[in-house]
């Protein structure tokens, strides 16, 4: 990191600490900053990005999961608005016949995958 770029990074640490956040020992994986924990977030406080830190390859992969069925759900749910748009605007009955069944699908889906992302909860709860 250049003389220059240090200040706003060193300015954000400073908020951060003010702020009530912990620096932790770890580094950002791109830039090397120091990672701060605030509110049970890890942050960079260069990058501006949220970091997950994991112990264990198990770990990575029920993070890697986690984060792929957030992206999916975050689709979904995209559809989901733009067919709450369309149904909005349109008249035609074959037209809304046609946007119902696609809501319903998207609408199926989006169960189907909190209720895959609620299952690793439901498994932790009930070990002893």
């Amino acid at each position: 990191m250049q003389e220059r770029d240090k200040g706003p990074s060193v300015r954000k640490m400073a908020e951060l600490l003010k702020s009530g956040a912990a620096m932790l020992s770890e580094n950002c994986p791109d830039c090397k900053v120091p990672l701060f924990r605030l509110k049970g977030e890890v942050l960079c406080p260069n990058c501006g990005r949220k970091v997950l830190l994991v112990k264990s390859d198990e770990e990575v992969a029920g993070a890697t999961a986690s984060m792929a069925l957030a992206g999916v759900e975050e689709t979904v749910m995209a559809r989901i608005a733009d067919l709450d748009r369309r149904l909005k605007a349109q008249t035609d009955p074959g037209e809304l016949q046609s946007l119902g069944n696609l809501l319903s699908m998207w609408l199926d889906i989006l169960a189907k995958i909190r209720a895959v992302k609620t299952r690793p909860e439901k498994a932790k709860a009930a070990t002893p």
